[in-house]
């Protein structure tokens, strides 16, 4: 079973529930668990494998790895902790790009 996170706005919880349907739809099981909450709680969850995947926006995720230092257009996270996939919106698009945050566990 698949965990997808989410964070507690509904943007992101939507985001959860389509990344769901998607995995399912491919033969994977997953689930989104409901209100996780902030940041500061969504991010241990996955380091600890608690959840499985977070797709969230690009620069959200950097600053906050980065502790607001890093203003780079790649991520670069604890090497042990997760990985880092990132999507980017197609050039006739002008959207914000998106990252799923993956546990190694």
């Amino acid at each position: 079973m698949i965990t997808v996170g989410s964070f507690d706005f509904p943007e992101s919880v939507l985001l959860a529930y389509m990344y769901a349907d998607a995995l399912s739809t491919r033969g994977y099981p997953a689930r989104v668990p409901p209100d996780l909450g902030s940041r500061e709680l969504v991010d241990p969850a996955l380091v600890d494998g608690l959840i499985q995947l977070v797709p969230e926006y690009t620069r959200s995720a950097l600053e906050f790895a980065s502790l607001g230092r890093a203003h780079a257009k790649s991520i670069r996270g604890p090497a042990h902790a997760t990985q880092h996939r990132t999507i980017h919106p197609h050039q006739s698009q002008d959207s914000a790009d998106m990252v799923s945050r993956l546990s190694r566990r």
